[in-house]
C-alpha cells in the first residue's frame, strides 16, 4: 500500500513537471473571457426567460 501511494505521488510530481502553466497575462486575459461571455449567457437566459413569461401570461390570462 505505502509503494503504491509513493508510486502515485512521484509519478503525479513528474507529470505536474510537465505542464506548461500560464504566465499572470494570459490567467488575466482567459478570466474575463469567462468572466464576458458567462455574462452574455446569463443576459441571453434572463431575455428567454422574460419572453417565456410574458408569452405565457398574454396565453394563459383571458
Amino acid at each position: 500500500m505505502i509503494t503504491r501511494t509513493r508510486t502515485y505521488v512521484t509519478e503525479s510530481w513528474a507529470e505536474l513537471r510537465k505542464v506548461i502553466w500560464p504566465n499572470r497575462r494570459q490567467v488575466v486575459n482567459l478570466t474575463l473571457i469567462v468572466i464576458g461571455v458567462s455574462a452574455l449567457v446569463g443576459a441571453y437566459i434572463a431575455i428567454l426567460d422574460l419572453g417565456m413569461l410574458f408569452g405565457m401570461d398574454r396565453l394563459l390570462t383571458p
